[in-house]
């Protein structure tokens, strides 16, 4: 699409979200339930899937699968920086700098860069550069004012090769679905995708609709209808025979309409929305033809004869516009420039309750009467100032075989109106569009009841709408230059209503009603549409959709055995069901064991709520404590992670352990081989038993205290000892292994310290005193003791 029209889709694609686009980039498990289902819309014609295109009705396709810089506002639809970070004009240098935003990607995951972004909007014919991390756009000859409703809002959709790319919160799966984006900037949407169901007519899209929710389910149903209807098509009854019909509690078949007062001729799950909408009533005049046409004065003065009010009681989902720029299109719309012309007989107040201008409906009448524009003759009919007769050609849809009537009950009242203040109309009908605009082109009629719809509430639409281009009035030509011409949001906002102003007092065309946007959709399948101008059709509604949310699952994990021996098995089984006990069927389970096998670690609840498998106890060598966690997730439920205890038995299988020692009787110092032998108990080899010796006295020493087996079962390691009197050791061993409960054995050996030889003593001679001596002794001691006793008692 060009960016001429991206500004429609914008505009008409608003919502407020609490962060921009709510979500995590991309979802595993998603425990919240708010991602999930897929949103089927009806169009009337397949989309292009050409970023160039300016058909209107590739635009909301479009808008999904492609990013672009500026979005605007949720409530006010001012430009807000959105993939740009911010912009920047210099009126002298001639340039309007953006810094686009960090983390842009496509949607493969790579990253979009400013060589991508110069190549897309050089594919729009703007003079574009990039200046570090900034693009820098040039407006050497003017129009810069192009850069706010195009380059805001140009889809973001080549890289620097040319190559088409999708940038939008959805990629482009196949020309008619479209998937969430897990690699979109601001993050995935809840939805998971959108499938485009191209509908033969407004009447096939409406049954579509209608039996969105039959029982049994009719294929190719829809969620919403993805574009804007009319008041009948909103209540005109359908048999919808191509899927099922209806029926009557008698069986008889039966008629309904998306809206409809007799509630057994609706569908309770259908919602009619009515919003704001750009598109507009007004009168187009043939200025350019001259006569009457051509004079300011007699247009004004027709202008005060327009009964808008009176309009509006025919025309439902509409309201009266003095302007050309919807009052609730509110960043574009200024009070202050509206003109208001209404001959309706009830009078227009202002907000404030101030009763509004050129409200008389007889202002008309005295307006022709200061034009000139008199009954000069007396026949009835006003004349121009030269005396001419002359006759008003007013054309519009008619009566009969045509696709609105309302209109020519509206044109028809206004022919009427006329003629009372004496101007010669003549109200001319047609059957067909197609039929009263050829018929404008051919200068058959001078004024015609027209519907124009902008498609978008930017109104850049204004620089080529062709009632004011063909008016050629001086005043709103030049304004319509200083807006194409505008360097500032601000400005370009006040000349296009500068625009609509000078229009209303030209009279060049004759603004009546605003519609209101009419949208059908079910509103059991998706929460979270965004009302905004233009309707809910919009990409911050696709960005906040979710599927009603129906509260927590109750989870239950559990094991048909809860004591498991190596190498056996138990079933695993989750049971899932809603807050009010009832199944729930495929919901998300993911298993995980600490330790043992599970067959299957993913699944889904059957229609009784369980999923079941099995879990096979690994080979353990003492009983182990297992955990086994399940986590359950379904769209549109909080899901959970819960856990259960199971143990792992070793088996008993014991080992057999046999230890023999190359020597029974060694000499200190000496070594013998020391053999372990680990089997089953019936003799089989056990290779890899992990093997453990210990020596049971001091003194004794082994090569290798610890091993495990060769694929004999064997395990060989020496022994040594040195101690100093014969000794008996022993050694004892364990050998264990996963599967088999531990065995111990044990072998002894003798060692004997080495032998005594005459070398190893030392002979010691002492002399010792004979009897004489010790008698000689004594004698003396015994008088020494004498000696002091009598000196004691004498003293």
């Amino acid at each position: 699409m060009r960016p001429s029209f991206a500004a429609l889709g914008l505009t008409l694609l608003l919502v407020a979200v609490a962060f921009a686009i709510p979500a995590p980039a991309a979802r595993a498990a998603d425990l919240t339930g708010m991602y999930g289902g897929t949103l089927r819309m009806a169009l009337l014609a397949a989309p292009s899937w050409n970023p160039l295109s300016t058909n209107p009705t590739d635009i909301g396709p479009h808008n999904l699968v492609w990013d672009t810089l500026a979005r605007p506002d949720a409530v006010t639809g001012e430009p807000k920086p959105w993939a740009a970070l911010s912009w920047t004009s210099d009126s002298v240098a001639k340039t309007i700098t953006v810094t686009p935003r960090a983390g842009l990607t496509w949607s493969t995951g790579t990253a979009i860069t400013n060589a991508d972004l110069v190549r897309t909007f050089t594919q729009y014919g703007f003079v574009v550069s990039a200046s570090g991390s900034n693009l820098v756009f040039s407006f050497p000859s003017g129009n810069q004012g192009k850069f706010f409703s195009e380059a805001l809002y140009g889809w973001i959709a080549w890289d620097a090769a040319g190559t088409q790319r999708y940038s939008g919160m959805f990629d482009r799966a196949s020309p008619t679905q479209l998937n969430a984006n897990t690699h979109f900037w601001a993050g995935r949407p809840y939805l998971d995708s959108v499938i485009l169901v191209v509908a033969s007519s407004v009447d096939d899209a409406a049954c579509r609709l209608l039996k969105n929710r039959a029982v049994p389910a009719v294929a190719g149903t829809v969620d919403l209808i993805g574009f804007g209807l009319l008041p009948n098509d909103l209540t005109d009854e359908r048999a919808c025979t191509a899927y099922g019909g209806f029926r009557d509690p008698l069986g008889n078949p039966l008629n309904k309409s998306l809206v409809n007062a007799n509630a057994t001729r609706a569908e309770p799950h259908v919602s009619a929305v009515h919003h704001p909408g750009p598109r507009l009533m007004y009168y187009w005049i043939d200025v350019a033809a001259g006569g009457v046409m051509g004079d300011v004065a007699f247009r004004r003065a027709m202008y005060l004869l327009v009964n808008k009010q009176s309009a509006a009681l025919i025309e439902p989902s509409s309201r009266v516009t003095h302007s050309l720029i919807s009052r609730s299109d509110t960043f574009w719309f200024l009070s202050s420039w509206e003109v208001v012309r209404d001959a309706g007989f009830t009078t227009i107040r202002d907000p404030a309750g101030t009763p509004r201008q050129d409200t008389n409906p007889f202002a008309g009448a005295q307006a022709l009467d200061n034009a000139g524009y008199l009954d000069r003759d007396g026949d009835g009919w006003r004349q121009t100032p030269t005396g001419a007769a002359f006759t008003v050609r007013i054309g519009s849809l008619g009566f009969l075989n045509s696709p609105d009537p309302r209109k020519a009950t509206i044109a028809g009242a206004y022919v009427d109106v006329l003629q009372r203040q004496g101007v010669n109309a003549v109200h001319v009908q047609f059957t067909s569009w197609a039929d009263l605009r050829n018929a404008e082109t051919t200068g058959a009629v001078d004024v015609a009841l027209e519907t124009y719809d902008p498609g978008m509430a930017n109104p850049r639409w204004m620089e080529t709408f062709q009632p004011i281009i063909d008016a050629n009035d001086a005043n709103t030509i030049t304004h319509l230059g200083l807006g194409k011409n505008a360097w500032t949001l601000a400005d370009r906002q006040l000349h296009f209503n500068h625009v609509t102003y000078y229009n209303s007092l030209c009279a060049c065309a004759l603004p009546v009603l605003s519609y209101e946007t009419l949208e059908a959709f079910d509103r059991t399948s998706f929460s979270g549409w965004v009302d905004s101008f233009g309707g809910i059709n919009n990409v911050w509604s696709f960005a906040a959709l979710q599927q009603p949310q129906l509260g927590p699952l109750t989870i239950a994990l559990s094991t048909f055995s809860k004591s498991v021996t190596s190498g056996s098995t138990t079933t695993v089984q989750v049971v899932v069901s809603d807050n009010g006990g009832g199944a729930v069927q495929g919901a998300a389970i993911s298993l995980a064991a600490t330790i043992g096998t599970l067959t299957d670690v993913t699944g889904a609840t059957d229609a009784n709520g369980r999923f079941q498998t099995t879990w096979t106890a690994p080979l353990v060598n003492e009983d182990t404590d297992v955990t086994v966690t399940a986590t359950v997730s379904k769209p549109q439920y909080v899901g959970g992670v819960v856990w259960t205890g199971i143990t792992a038995h070793a088996p008993f299988r014991p080992l057999d352990v046999a230890v023999t020692l190359g020597q029974s009787v060694l000499g200190a110092g000496n070594t013998t081989s020391v053999q372990v032998l680990v089997t089953t108990s019936g003799g089989a080899p056990v290779a890899s038993a992990a093997v453990s010796l210990t020596v049971s006295l001091p003194g004794g020493r082994l090569t290798s205290s610890s091993g495990a087996t060769n694929a004999a079962g064997i395990f060989t390691t020496s022994f040594t000892a040195s101690p100093s009197v014969r000794s008996i050791y022993r050694i004892d061993v364990m050998a264990s292994r996963a599967g088999f409960s531990a065995g111990s054995g044990a072998g002894s050996v003798i060692v004997t310290p080495a032998p005594n030889v005459p070398s190893d003593y030392k002979h010691v001679s002492t002399t010792i005193p004979g009897f004489e001596a010790l008698a000689v002794i004594g004698a003396i001691g015994a008088a020494v003791a004498v000696l002091r006793w009598r000196s004691r008692r004498e003293g």
